[in-house]
């Protein structure tokens, strides 16, 4: 991106040499980091035949109403401003007319995008990784130079997620002051305010009615994991679920013999070392949209027992095991393993 912008002063002879050296046919003109103008060959073209010198700023013939999208805009919708316009590329920028990124036609082609909201719960106190807490909200610790919440968005974002909501209570003026609206991080980000901690099921009474009529993602913000969540959703979708919940395999190892007793208290059998298969819970979801629109009053509600009340109202509950990475950062020794192995996780 940098390579095609310039400055609204630059002269027009240095323009020239910055759209000849690219491959978009465009320079990005810019005054404070505010996008001002765009400027193709033809604009250079027709300024020359007006009698406009070399040596001129590039404001002069620059196009100062260019086409552009808001950070906040559906990527399909990008796509559709590129192919009605013939654009070669196109601005993104915030509210304040900020340049967040540019995008081309051939980038926008290449990848899915999706409106599905994801809703990360970030409200914990994380109790259990005092002192590392005290003054820092669980999802926002530094996992190789980054905070967790901050990778999560990136890889989400990369997968062509972009509409993050985000439920906050201990300490979320960090949360909030480090992603603002999302449009640095080229997504869209809305907050959850938990006045009183309400669980991980009594948060959804808080979403906004006016979401998209598509499932939505939920993911506990304390999870480290690469899980693909377009694969996810076409699962949920495919078994015609109301709620998918995202498993792992998991296998405990008995390092004794275990002994199997009958109601006389006589053995019946001796299993050595035995193991034991489960499929646990991620703390990863998607959750139909008409059921968060018919959720009961805004009140303390775990998840499990969200589910348990679905399950028990008629809705199709289903699984999605998957074998990509996944850890719950819950505990000190959990932090320790989410250094060595974020580099695998986030590459």
């Amino acid at each position: 991106m940098k390579e095609i912008i310039v400055s609204k002063n630059d002269p027009i002879r240095f323009v020239m040499s910055v759209i000849d050296q690219g491959n978009l046919r465009t320079a990005v003109v810019l005054d404070d980091d505010k996008l001002v103008g765009i400027v193709t060959d033809g604009d250079i073209r027709r300024g020359l035949l007006n009698d406009i010198q070399l040596t001129e700023p590039i404001n002069r013939i620059m196009n100062d109403r260019p086409i552009v999208a808001y950070v906040t805009d559906i990527k399909s919708r990008q796509l559709d401003l590129m192919q009605k316009n013939d654009l070669h590329c196109l601005p993104i920028v915030d509210h304040d007319r900020r340049l967040i990124s540019i995008e081309t036609r051939r980038d926008l082609g290449a990848l899915r995008f999706f409106g599905n909201p994801v809703f990360i719960m970030a409200g914990g106190f994380g109790s259990r990784l005092k002192p590392l807490t005290d003054e820092c909200p669980k999802p926002m610790l530094d996992i190789g130079g980054k905070p967790l919440l901050a990778r999560a968005i990136e890889l989400y974002k990369e997968q062509g997620f972009f509409n993050f909501y985000i439920s906050v209570h201990y300490l979320p003026e960090i949360i909030k002051e480090f992603f603002g609206n999302g449009s640095k991080f080229g997504v869209s980000i809305n907050y959850v305010d938990e006045t009183n901690p309400l669980g991980t099921g009594g948060a959804l009474a808080l979403l906004p009615k006016e979401l998209p009529h598509l499932p939505i993602i939920m993911i506990n913000g304390d999870v480290m994991t690469n899980i693909g969540l377009e694969e996810l959703l076409l699962a949920h979708q495919e078994m015609d679920n109301g709620i998918t919940i995202a498993v792992k395999d998991v296998e405990y190892k008995i390092s004794y013999g275990v002994i199997t007793l009958d109601k006389l208290k006589h053995v019946i059998s001796v299993d050595e070392k035995p193991v034991f298969r489960h499929q646990i819970n991620c703390g990863i979801y998607v959750i139909n949209h008409d059921l968060i629109l018919t959720k009961s009053p805004i009140a303390r509600l775990d998840m499990p027992n969200f589910i348990s009340q679905k399950i028990g109202s008629g809705t199709q509950v289903g699984v999605y095991r998957f074998d990509d990475y996944w850890l719950d950062i819950g505990q000190l020794d959990d932090y320790s393993k989410a250094q060595l192995d974020y580099n695998s996780v986030y590459r």
